[in-house]
C-alpha cells in the first residue's frame, strides 16, 4: 500500500516537471542574459586604486611609475578579474611588486609605502668641526662637535659643509646605492694664543686673504681654527693702541704675548660701594682695582649720603698706587661747615649747635671734638672779654669822667690863673711906667697864708729895698700888697713893688711880681719938698744906661732875684 503510494506521487511529480520544463529553460537563458549584462557592468566598474608615499611623503604620480601585469597602470583605472601583479618604480626608489586578486567594484589597496634607495656617508674631519652639515634634495642633516658624521641617507647629491670656528670647508658628494662613501675634510688650520700684560687688551685680528678673517676680543684669548697664514693684529687698551703682524702655522699653536707700560691703582673707601668716575666716565665701585697707563689722573669717588671725594694719582710703570679714604657724611659735613661759617662771624652759640648736630651724627669725631671744644673756648674768652671790656669800658668812663673833671679843674685852674694874672695886671697896670718893667710869676707849693706871712715879713726885713705900705684881699684866695722903699746916696734911688698872692689850687701858690725902680737922671729939679720926681728916670731899656745896652734888664732881674731869695729864706 505504502509503495503505491509511493509511485503514485513519484508519478506526480513527474508529470508536473515535465509540464514546468519549458518555463525552467526559458527562466534559465534569461537569468544567464542577465548575469551577463550584471557582469559587463560591473567588470566596467572594476578599478584599482591606491595611494602612494615616498618616506612616509606623498608624490604620486611625478617620482613614481606602475605597472599592472607589465601594463602602465594609473590609479583608479580599470583592471580585469582575477590575479595580477603589481609594480611600482621611481628613480632612486627602492622597487615595490605585490600580488592581488580583482573583482567587481573597487578594489583599494590602500597606502604602499615606498622607501628611497639608500647609501652610507662617512664624513671625517681633523681638527673636529664646530658643525658638520648634508645637505641634499631631500635630506637635510647635521652634527655638532664631533669630529665625524656617518649616516645612511637616500642616494643623490649633497653638498657638505665644515664649519670650523673661523673657517668653513664645502665639498660636493654623491651617495650611491648600497655603497659606503667617505669624505675626509683637513683645512690648514692653526691656533694663536694671545696673552697681554695687562691683561684686558682688545684686540683684532684681521685675514683680509685668509677667507675674510676678523676676530676681536679681549686678552687672554686663544683664537682657534683659523687658517694659517700672515695676520694683522691691531691691538688697543686704555686708549693707547698698536699693530702687529702675527704668523699662524698649520697645526700648531703660535703664542703671542703683548706688553702696554701700565701701573695699578687700588681706591677703597670706608664704607665701601662708592662710584669712582674719571672725567666723564665711570669706572667702578670701590674697592676698585684698576689698571693705568703711566700718567695723572684724577678720580671722584661718590656715594648717597656722603660728600663726594676727589684724588689726584700718579701712574707709573709697574708701580701701585693705593688710596684709601673715608668719606664724609653729606650732614655731618653740611653741620661742619656751618659751624665754621659761624665761628668765622663770632656767632658761637649757633655755631656750637652745629657742631652738635654734626656729633650726632658722628659721636666723639675727633675733629667735631676739637671743634667742640675750640668754640666752648672761644665762648669762654668771648665772656672773659666782654667782662673785661665791660671793667675796660667802665675804667674808660670813670677815666674820661676823671679827665673831664681834671680837664674842667684845668679849665678852671687856666681860667683862674688868667683871671689872678688880668687882676695883677690890672692892679699893677695904674702904676705909672708899669709897662717899663717886666712881671714875675713865682709858682710855690705853699698854702696862701704862708706865702702872705712871708711876704709881709721880707717887707718887713731892714735891709729890704722895700717897705710894706698897702696891702688888700681881692677875694679869699688871693692877697695883694705893695711896697716902696729908698736907697742910695741921700735917697737918689727910689724902689717900689706890686705883688699879688694867690691859691691856684690847695698846696699850690702862684706870686705875681713887678718891680719899679728910678734913679737920678741928668737933669734935677727941686722943690721945698725936695727933689722933683721928674728928676728921676727909670731903670729900663733906652731910659738907663743907654749906652750899655742889658745894663737895665740885668739890673731889674737882680732886683728880681733878690726878692725871691729872701723869700724863700722865709718859707723855709
Amino acid at each position: 500500500m505504502d509503495k503505491e503510494v509511493r509511485n503514485a506521487q513519484l508519478l506526480h511529480h513527474h508529470s508536473v516537471a515535465s509540464a514546468f520544463r519549458p518555463l525552467c529553460a526559458w527562466a534559465l537563458c534569461s537569468l544567464l542574459l542577465l548575469a551577463w549584462d550584471w557582469h559587463e557592468r560591473h567588470l566596467a566598474a572594476t578599478v584599482l586604486t591606491f595611494r602612494v608615499t615616498v618616506d612616509r611623503a606623498s608624490s604620486f604620480p611625478d617620482q613614481v611609475t606602475a605597472e599592472l601585469n607589465g601594463r602602465p597602470f594609473y590609479p583608479g583605472q580599470n583592471m580585469g578579474l582575477g590575479r595580477s601583479r603589481l609594480v611600482l618604480k621611481g628613480q632612486n626608489l627602492e622597487p615595490f611588486a605585490t600580488n592581488l586578486f580583482g573583482w567587481y567594484g573597487r578594489n583599494d589597496l590602500g597606502v604602499l609605502p615606498l622607501v628611497r634607495s639608500k647609501g652610507t656617508l662617512e664624513i671625517r674631519c681633523e681638527p673636529v668641526p664646530r658643525e658638520i652639515e648634508v645637505a641634499g634634495q631631500v635630506v637635510q642633516t647635521k652634527r655638532e662637535g664631533a669630529p665625524r658624521l656617518y649616516a645612511r641617507i637616500p642616494v643623490g647629491d649633497y653638498a657638505v659643509t665644515a664649519t670650523f670656528l673661523h673657517w668653513v670647508e664645502r665639498r660636493t658628494v654623491r651617495v650611491a646605492r648600497n655603497e659606503t662613501n667617505r669624505v675626509d675634510i683637513a683645512p690648514a688650520l692653526g691656533a694663536v694664543a694671545l696673552l697681554s700684560d695687562p691683561p684686558g687688551v682688545r684686540f683684532e685680528l684681521q685675514g683680509g686673504g685668509l677667507g675674510g678673517l676678523d676676530v676681536n676680543g679681549a686678552t687672554p684669548a686663544e683664537v682657534d681654527q683659523a687658517p694659517a697664514g700672515e695676520y694683522d693684529l691691531f691691538l688697543q687698551w686704555n686708549g693707547a693702541s698698536k699693530r702687529e703682524r702675527l704668523q699662524i702655522k698649520a697645526g700648531e699653536t703660535n703664542r703671542e704675548e703683548i706688553v702696554f707700560p701700565y701701573g695699578t691703582v687700588q681706591l677703597a673707601t670706608a664704607p665701601s660701594g662708592a662710584s669712582v668716575s674719571s672725567g666723564f666716565s665711570d669706572t667702578g665701585k670701590t674697592p676698585l682695582t684698576l689698571l693705568l697707563q703711566p700718567g695723572q689722573y684724577q678720580f671722584r669717588m661718590s656715594l648717597k649720603g656722603y660728600r663726594s671725594t676727589d684724588v689726584n694719582v700718579r701712574v707709573e710703570d709697574h708701580k701701585t698706587v693705593t688710596i684709601s679714604t673715608n668719606l664724609v657724611n653729606a650732614t655731618y659735613a653740611d653741620a661742619m661747615d656751618a659751624a665754621r661759617n659761624e665761628v668765622n662771624m663770632g656767632r658761637y652759640e649757633e655755631a656750637l649747635s652745629r657742631v652738635n648736630e654734626a656729633l650726632k651724627i658722628a659721636p666723639n669725631d675727633f675733629e667735631a671734638m676739637g671743634l667742640k671744644t675750640e668754640i666752648t673756648g672761644s665762648i669762654a674768652d668771648r665772656e672773659a672779654k666782654a667782662e673785661a671790656d665791660k671793667k675796660a669800658a667802665a675804667a674808660q668812663a670813670a677815666e674820661r669822667a676823671r679827665q673831664g673833671e681834671e680837664e674842667r679843674k684845668k679849665a678852671a685852674y687856666e681860667a683862674r690863673k688868667r683871671e689872678v694874672a688880668a687882676a695883677f695886671e690890672k692892679a699893677v697896670g695904674q702904676t705909672t711906667d708899669a709897662g717899663l718893667f717886666p712881671s714875675y710869676i713865682w709858682r710855690l707849693t705853699n698854702r696862701l697864708d704862708q706865702v702872705r706871712t712871708a711876704v709881709q715879713s721880707v717887707l718887713q726885713e731892714r735891709d729890704a729895698p722895700w717897705h710894706l705900705t698897702e696891702q688888700s684881699a681881692p677875694d679869699n684866695q688871693s692877697w695883694l700888697c705893695w711896697g716902696e722903699g729908698r736907697g742910695g746916696f741921700l735917697g737918689t734911688r727910689r724902689t717900689k713893688c706890686g705883688l699879688m698872692v694867690a691859691e691856684l689850687s690847695p698846696g699850690e701858690v702862684f706870686l705875681y711880681a713887678k718891680f719899679f725902680e728910678y734913679v737920678l737922671g741928668d737933669k734935677i729939679g727941686f722943690t721945698l719938698s725936695g727933689v722933683t720926681p721928674e728928676s728921676f728916670v727909670p731903670v729900663a731899656p733906652g731910659r738907663y744906661h743907654p749906652n750899655e745896652p742889658g745894663a737895665a734888664e740885668a739890673h731889674m732881674k737882680a732886683v728880681a732875684e733878690d726878692f725871691r731869695r729872701r723869700l724863700v729864706k722865709q718859707l723855709q
